[in-house]
């Protein structure tokens, strides 16, 4: 029965795709392969009360997947690995120096390459005459509310980095993409900094939760 049931949510698949699939029927698909003789459908549901959501089955962590009955080490492996190759196949898509043209392009690429980061960190996008990325380099790293920023190292990794023109880039895990006072004023000095050289800061990025937010685009700087 488990076997002609796996065949007609395979058949559905390969037809259809995924869409029209809930959530815990793509759990219970993915588990066919680590659970290739029982009924999976009941462990999808038990994953799903668990932690909420797909999304967040997805996010849980080893030990928390193997709490559900029904998920053993090869399960639970399984999950993290599908979530971890989910992030690595959307930073695989850029080419080696993707150009941001626009605003859009921006964003889309620094969540790409961020998003998944669940501490708050700061971030320069460092691009050449063309708008091409140079580097995106990590500079701070603090919780998930609240980090510290060096602006005289901001400087000197644009200026090691040769940038024609820089991004500010930082992400708020708590998903709130509006920039705080700080964010404001940080921005400001940043640009006071690098009024004297021949390096341009052209927007301060805010990734959260899947979007983002352009102070330039939205004119705060």
């Amino acid at each position: 029965m488990h076997e002609g049931h796996r065949e007609r949510m395979r058949e559905r698949f390969l037809k259809n795709g995924i869409e029209g699939f809930a959530p815990h029927e793509v759990l219970e698909m993915l588990l066919f392969f680590s659970k290739p003789r029982v009924n999976t459908n009941e462990t999808a549901h038990a994953l799903i009360d668990k932690f909420g959501s797909f999304d967040k089955v997805l996010d849980a962590d080893f030990e928390s997947l193997c709490t559900v009955d029904g998920i053993g080490a090869n399960s639970a492996f399984m999950i993290r690995l599908i979530k971890d190759t989910i992030n690595y196949y959307t930073k695989s898509k850029w080419a080696e120096k993707p150009n941001l043209a626009n605003t859009f392009a921006a964003g889309a690429y620094v969540l790409d390459m961020i998003g998944d980061q669940t501490s708050e960190g700061f971030y320069v996008l460092c691009l050449d005459a063309a708008r091409n990325v140079i580097t995106l380099k990590k500079l701070s790293e603090g919780t998930a509310y609240r980090t510290y920023i060096d602006i005289q190292l901001i400087v000197k990794t644009a200026i090691n980095h040769d940038a024609h023109s820089i991004i500010l880039v930082h992400n708020h895990p708590n998903g709130l993409i509006e920039p705080s006072e700080s964010d404001i004023q940080l921005t400001r000095r940043v640009q006071n900094a690098f009024r004297e050289l021949s390096i341009k800061v052209i927007d301060h990025i805010i990734v959260g939760e899947g979007r983002f937010f352009s102070m330039a685009e939205k004119q705060f700087m």
